[in-house]
């Protein structure tokens, strides 16, 4: 097992940014409308976003150790079940949310149906599994993780024949999952051996 898994945070402060703009905006507009209360406005706002970003800040490592110890309790695959990772968004026009999972084959992606995904301690039957993106172990070539300042977290799936396919990810431990999957399928015991490139 993967004993020092790979975990992407976004910096903490992101969670400043709405409220930076927020308060670039109330500036504007109140320095066009010369209302002197929207200066003040403009000030709490900035104070609040700084206050969000020193409580994430705090919080980081208690999220470390929380995604650590999901990690370790997540069960390998079988041949009749597959290993549920977590929410994707796949990234086209429109978006489309769905769910990654881990099979013995690699990694699948499922579409929400509307009927809701049978998982059963983090596993799903894949008897009921209808995959509309397969990433095959032997057609992968890599995989990537971007944040974004305002898109925040981004998986991408990189294939052996030059194509991509990329996912958003509302949930920062899915990364941590599909990466602790990579890894147990190359045999990688730590960050300090990583998988080869192609």
């Amino acid at each position: 097992m993967n004993s020092h898994p790979d975990i992407r945070l976004r910096p903490a402060w992101h969670v400043a940014i709405p409220f930076l703009l927020g308060a670039f905006m109330t500036g504007v507009i109140g320095m066009a409308a010369q209302h002197r209360l929207t200066l003040g406005f403009s000030v709490l706002l900035i104070a609040w976003g700084v206050l969000w970003s020193l409580l994430a800040r705090a919080r980081r490592a208690r999220f470390h150790a929380a995604i650590t110890a999901a990690v370790a309790r997540l069960p390998a695959p079988s041949i009749d079940k597959a290993t549920w990772l977590g929410p994707a968004t796949l990234r086209v026009r429109p978006r489309r949310s769905g769910n990654l999972l881990w099979s013995r084959e690699g990694f699948l992606w499922l579409p929400d149906s509307g009927a809701s995904l049978q998982v059963d301690q983090q596993q799903v039957s894949m008897a009921g599994v209808r995959a509309e993106l397969e990433f095959p172990w032997r057609e992968l070539a890599g995989i990537e993780h971007a944040c974004g300042t305002l898109s925040g977290d981004q998986l991408i799936f990189m294939r052996k024949d030059g194509g991509s396919t990329r996912f958003a990810l509302p949930n920062p431990a899915v990364y941590t999952f599909v990466m602790h999957a990579l890894a147990m399928e190359r045999g990688v015991m730590a960050p300090e051996k990583p998988a080869a490139h192609h």
